[in-house]
C-alpha cells in the first residue's frame, strides 16, 4: 500500500484513491486500513485453510455481574489444555507474547538474556504441537489492562474463518522465530513452512481464546468496538438454583435472612433505581460461610454496596449513617441501615410482628 500527500490539492493518496485529511483521518482510525494491512501481511501462498487442524475455535469473552462464576465457567468448559494468565493496568504486549529477560547463571557470576515466551506464545506453540486436541488460552479481567495495546498485531489474528483459523497472518520478531524453531515438534509441512520459512502466524482452528471480564468494576479499561465486534459475548446469568449455600443465613435487624433472600431482594432494587444489570450481586460474591460471618459481610458487601452501587446517592440505600464505619456499627448493634424503601422490600410488615 503507497501512502502519499498531494501539496497541490491538498489530499492523501492511498494507491490511487484520494482522500480528504479528515477521510483520511477516519480510513486510518477504521477497521479497513487494517484490514488492508493485514491481507498484505498474509498475501503468502499457504492459505490457513490448508492446515489440517481440529476445528472450532473460538474467541469467547464471558461477562456478568459480580460473583455469578464466570472464572468458574472459564475453568470448567476450558480448562483442559489451558494456559491462564491475568490482565491487570500494567500488563503489557511483552507480557503477553515475551521478551528477552535476564537470566542469571548457574554460579551466580553472569547474566545473560533469554526469550521468555508469554501466555499467548505458549498456548500457540502448545496448539501447534497438538492439532488433534482442543487448547485454550483463558485471559482473567480481559478489560483490566489496554486490551488492544496489549494484542497489538495479534488483533490481526482474531478474524476467523468458519473453521476457526485465522483469517490473516502477521509476521513475527526473529526471537520468537527461533523460539518456535527450538519447539515446534509437529511434521505438518505447510506449518512448518508458513512459521519457520516465512515467520508468520495465524491462531489455528484449535485454540479457544477465552476471556473473563465484569464491565461494572470501576477502573477498568473500555474495549473499542472493533476489538470486540471479533469476540463472542456470553452473558452470565444470575441464578441461585443450584447453590449450596443459597439458604445461609445472616441477621439483619433481627431477623434472620436467607442469603437469596437479601440478594435478589437487592439486585431488584438496584435496577428499579436504574443501575445496569452487571451492578447486581452474584450468588457466588459472597462464598459458603461468608454469608454469615458478620465481618466479612461488612467488609465484602456493605463496602461494594456503599462504595460503588450507592457511592453517589447514599440516601438511595442507606439512612443514619454519613461514615461507612458508621454505617458497619449500626448494622452490628441490630440497628436499621437500609432506607425504608428497601428495608420493607427485605423485611414485610407481615414479618416483623
Amino acid at each position: 500500500m503507497n501512502i502519499s500527500y498531494d501539496k497541490i490539492n491538498k489530499t492523501y493518496m492511498l494507491d490511487n484513491t484520494p482522500y480528504t485529511k479528515e477521510q483520511f483521518v477516519a480510513y486510518i482510525n477504521s477497521d479497513m486500513l487494517q484490514s488492508a494491512l493485514a491481507t498484505q501481511a498474509g498475501s503468502i501462498d499457504i492459505k490457513s485453510d490448508d492446515i489440517n487442524f481440529l476445528t472450532g475455535g473460538k474467541n469467547i469473552i464471558l461477562m456478568g455481574a459480580p460473583g455469578t462464576g464466570k472464572s468458574h465457567d472459564a475453568d470448567r468448559d476450558y480448562g483442559h489444555n489451558s494456559i491462564r494468565c491475568v490482565f491487570h493496568n500494567e500488563y503489557t504486549n511483552s507480557d503477553f507474547v515475551g521478551t528477552y529477560k535476564p537470566v542469571p547463571t548457574k554460579d551466580g557470576s553472569s547474566v545473560t538474556y533469554e526469550f521468555r515466551p508469554g501466555p499467548f506464545t505458549l498456548a500457540l506453540l502448545n496448539a501447534y504441537n497438538q492439532p488433534n486436541e482442543m487448547h485454550n488460552l483463558i485471559i482473567e479481567e480481559i478489560n483490566r489492562a489496554d486490551a488492544s495495546a496489549v494484542f497489538g498485531e495479534i488483533f490481526q489474528l482474531l478474524d476467523r474463518t468458519g473453521d476457526g483459523n485465522s483469517e490473516y497472518t502477521i509476521q513475527i520478531s526473529r526471537e520468537m522465530h527461533d523460539f518456535f524453531e527450538s519447539k515446534l515438534t509437529i511434521e505438518d509441512e505447510t506449518l512448518k513452512e508458513l512459521v519457520l520459512n516465512k515467520s508468520n502466524i495465524l491462531l489455528p482452528s484449535n485454540l479457544n481464546m477465552v476471556a473473563t471480564m465484569n464491565s461494572s468494576d470501576q477502573g477498568v479499561f473500555t474495549l473499542d468496538t472493533a476489538f470486540k465486534r471479533r469476540w463472542i459475548f456470553k452473558f452470565k446469568e444470575i441464578n441461585f438454583t443450584d447453590v449450596s449455600h443459597k439458604d445461609e443465613e445472616l441477621i439483619y435487624c433481627g431477623q434472620a435472612i436467607t442469603w437469596e433472600h437479601f440478594a435478589e431482594t437487592l439486585n431488584r432494587y438496584i435496577v428499579l433505581n436504574g443501575l445496569p444489570e452487571d451492578r447486581q450481586l452474584g450468588p457466588y460474591f459472597l462464598k459458603k460461610g461468608e454469608v454469615s460471618d458478620v465481618d466479612t459481610f461488612c467488609s465484602k458487601l456493605l463496602y461494594y454496596l456503599w462504595n460503588d452501587i450507592a457511592k453517589y446517592n447514599k440516601d438511595l440505600y442507606f439512612v443514619n449513617a454519613y461514615k461507612f464505619s458508621e454505617l458497619v456499627s449500626n448494622y452490628k448493634n441490630g440497628l436499621p441501615i437500609l432506607n425504608d424503601a428497601l428495608h420493607k422490600l427485605l423485611i414485610p410488615a407481615e414479618s416483623s410482628l
